[in-house]
């Protein structure tokens, strides 16, 4: 008995000597690679080469011989082998471009909405020193005296008073209504009874009013994320060529269910414009934000096109862009004076974080929104009209205007149409 009692005991004290010898000799290994990495570290001293917890790599440096053939290979947790076109974008954004949990993604991105407001960009393009300093503008940055400046961009042909009193009519039940512009109030407001529509100039808006002024629209979005705060946290963004063609409810943009947002988009996808190489600068800025996008998150060809009628926003999404994008085309698209390919196109760059970062969405039923194009040519014109006065399923109609010129003929048809659809004036209106 006592025989088998020593046996057990030797048997014990083996095992635990062999369990500390193996520790012994992992401890050993670990001491050699830290040393190896250290001789590594301190033989590239003098290269561009420096590891932390992010490891960034400038290829640029001139400290490495040009006549080296460099391949690099950096293996991370997740396996991501970086290339060298890839090089430019920091490693700070790979951890958030992981798909969060649906717990996670609702402590971030919980929406807050007791009311909603609505937001307008409006510029009257026809007023005589609004055009003068965008000439001088443009002047000074390309040392040209340019006339055509495409004035049917800006052209004021009363869309935004139509557009309000389509609010009044159709949506009574939106709280207050801002106006975001560049100093200048419609002839047509009536100051003394504003009623619940304030204006907001672009110097309180902007968060680098050294971007100023800007004659861009994608400028002016960019800056979505700094609105003043008394703006609900739900809002409608409404372009003033779009207008409500029949009743509407809150129910039609925001749930009151765990999808609380819907999203509006048309069958057209960005990847389409990637695959092109012939684009037009409108496209190319499609482009371009997707491809942004594609760094940041790796490729994804089902992103589609936001619908050209009320876009739908949340102001914590707004400032999750402004955190994520400001130095990936967000802080270049806010400087921009005027439109480039190069600008975000932040409606498309919205509806794709609502969708990643957020649960609370929906996508709409397609044929909320009617676009119509009209410009200089009265076979069209006429057509479009009859296709308004006849529309009576979609919600709101944009009416995009693509003229070269507005004649008196043109005005009149325009102003008949508005009138025969808004007919009953807005108190706000002289």
């Amino acid at each position: 008995m006592k025989f088998r009692i020593y046996q057990i005991i030797i048997i014990i004290i083996v095992i635990i000597i062999s369990f500390n010898i193996i520790i012994l000799l992992n401890n050993q290994n670990v001491i050699k690679l830290n040393n190896k990495n250290n001789n590594y570290s301190n033989s590239n001293s003098n290269s561009n080469i420096n590891s932390n917890s992010n490891i960034n790599i400038n290829l640029n440096n001139n400290n490495i011989n040009k006549n080296n053939n460099l391949k690099i290979k950096i293996e991370k947790k997740e396996k991501l082998i970086v290339k060298e076109d890839e090089l430019k974008i920091s490693n700070e954004f790979k951890p958030k471009s992981k798909f969060l949990s649906i717990n996670k993604r609702e402590t971030v991105l919980s929406r807050e909405c007791n009311f909603v407001d609505l937001v307008y960009t409006w510029v009257n393009g026809s007023d005589a020193d609004h055009m003068e300093t965008k000439k001088q503008v443009m002047f000074n940055l390309t040392g040209e005296h340019i006339q055509d400046f495409e004035p049917h961009r800006y052209r004021d042909i009363g869309g935004l008073k139509y557009s309000l009193r389509s609010v009044r009519k159709y949506a009574p039940w939106i709280r207050n209504i801002y106006i975001i512009t560049a100093n200048q109030v419609p002839t047509w407001f009536n100051s003394e009874n504003p009623e619940n529509v304030k204006f907001i100039f672009h110097k309180n808006y902007y968060g680098n009013i050294s971007h100023l002024p800007t004659y861009s629209s994608n400028s002016i979005e960019s800056n979505f994320w700094n609105l003043p705060n008394e703006v609900s946290n739900c809002f409608l963004y409404l372009n003033d060529d779009v207008f409500f063609n029949r009743p509407v409810e809150k129910s039609d943009y925001f749930y009151d269910d765990q999808f609380n947002q819907k999203i509006y988009e048309i069958q057209e996808r960005t990847q389409v414009f990637n695959e092109q190489k012939k684009l037009e600068p409108y496209a190319k800025s499609f482009a371009y934000s997707n491809s942004i996008l594609n760094k940041i998150w790796g490729e994804d060809k089902r992103r589609f096109l936001p619908d050209h009628g009320v876009q739908v926003y949340n102001k914590k999404i707004w400032l999750m862009i402004h955190d994520q994008l400001f130095d990936f085309g967000l802080d270049q698209t806010s400087s921009n004076r005027f439109r480039e390919s190069s600008d975000l196109q932040l409606s498309f760059i919205y509806n794709q974080f609502a969708k990643r970062y957020s649960n609370q969405f929906k996508l709409a039923s397609k044929g909320a929104n009617l676009y119509v194009g009209i410009w200089n040519d009265q076979k069209i014109i006429n057509n479009a009209i009859n296709r308004i006065l006849n529309e009576k399923n979609a919600m709101t109609i944009c009416l995009n205007d693509g003229f070269d010129f507005v004649d008196d003929e043109i005005h009149s048809k325009l102003t008949n149409l508005f009138d025969t659809l808004f007919p009953e004036k807005s108190p706000f209106e002289n």
